[in-house]
């Protein structure tokens, strides 16, 4: 292995120490032999340093004579490599390097709507026919994906990125096929509003409303922490609201069925009723809806046994407790 892949390949020394170190080999000056020796994987000292993202150190590289063409062991050129750093790619390009037959390297260009640099693939032959597929994926698709990224719509460059891809050979019918079919509302947006496809503003209005977000359900309020009172057919009940309504409806009937043990309770599903006593309707009605917003089931307890001992046995209605 050469010194200078031997030296950006070293995994014990810090990157900025094997930056200043591939520099300081560089100064000397490298023969192209050592420049473009490779890896295990294929991959030279130039295509490390791109990894790194030096620009320096690459336009050193490009001007010692590295090969600007070469690929790694699984075909893929320095372009591509170079991907996440327009400068570097933008230096290889602007040295001499040529894009890959299958252009591969472009549809992250596409994807970030780099418009700059995908000029400078156009300088070298790039089309978006239907001929020529951006690696694995149509043109049509790639821009079809980049018009789903939040950082190209939110930055307003996808109509200048639909315009410049159909000026360089892009299928507009099959874009606007891609886009009904995919219910892409931004893109047809933009094809809408560049006039491109032949979709009518009655479609996108449409399309719209199809895709228009549900409105928010009403928040979920508690149930207030009140305590009810019903009257009907001579029978009170007490109905409690609020998240602890069947505790709090609970703790009342123990105390009542402690203060009053010669009561009968009933158990009817969620309903709990006392019978075996008597009191005045209009007595149990005064001292409840005085308490009516009481929380607190040993107060009612008190409330009730009030009404039943002024009651005594006269007629009345039945107490129930209900939860």
């Amino acid at each position: 292995m050469s010194q200078i892949l031997t030296a950006i390949t070293d995994p014990k020394t810090k990157p900025e120490k094997k930056k200043a170190n591939i520099s300081k080999l560089l100064a000397k000056g490298v023969v192209a032999a050592d420049l473009n020796a490779t890896d295990g994987w294929g991959q030279s000292a130039l295509r490390h340093a791109i990894f790194n993202g030096w620009l320096d150190v690459v336009v050193e590289m490009i001007a010692q004579g590295a090969d600007l063409d070469a690929v790694d062991g699984r075909g893929f050129n320095h372009l591509r490599a170079a991907g996440p750093h327009p400068d570097i790619m933008r230096a290889l390009l602007q040295a001499g390097a040529r894009p890959s037959a299958g252009f591969g390297e472009v549809c992250g260009l596409v994807h970030g709507a780099n418009l700059e640099m995908l000029a400078l693939f156009t300088e070298r032959g790039l089309r978006f026919s239907p001929e020529t597929p951006l690696g694995s994926v149509s043109a049509v698709d790639a821009l079809e994906a980049a018009s789903r990224m939040p950082s190209t719509v939110a930055t307003g460059r996808l109509p200048q990125l639909v315009t410049f891809m159909v000026a360089h050979g892009l299928d507009v019918a099959a874009l606007a096929t891609v886009a009904q079919e995919e219910k892409n509302l931004a893109l047809i947006e933009v094809l809408v509003q560049l006039g491109l496809g032949g979709i009518s503003a009655q479609t996108l209005s449409e399309l719209r409303v199809e895709l228009a977000p549900p409105p928010p359900p009403a928040p979920e309020l508690p149930a207030p922490e009140t305590i009810e009172v019903l009257c009907a057919d001579s029978r009170v009940t007490l109905r409690f609201g609020g998240k602890k309504a069947a505790v709090r409806a609970e703790l009342l009937m123990e105390h009542l069925d402690g203060c009053f043990p010669d009561a009968t309770l009933v158990r009817d599903g969620a309903t709990a009723r006392y019978s075996g006593f008597k009191v005045e309707i209009d007595d149990v009605m005064d001292h409840l809806l005085d308490m009516s917003d009481s929380a607190d089931p040993k107060v009612l307890d008190g409330v009730l046994r009030k009404a039943v001992a002024r009651a005594g046995k006269s007629d009345g209605a039945e107490v129930a407790v209900g939860s």
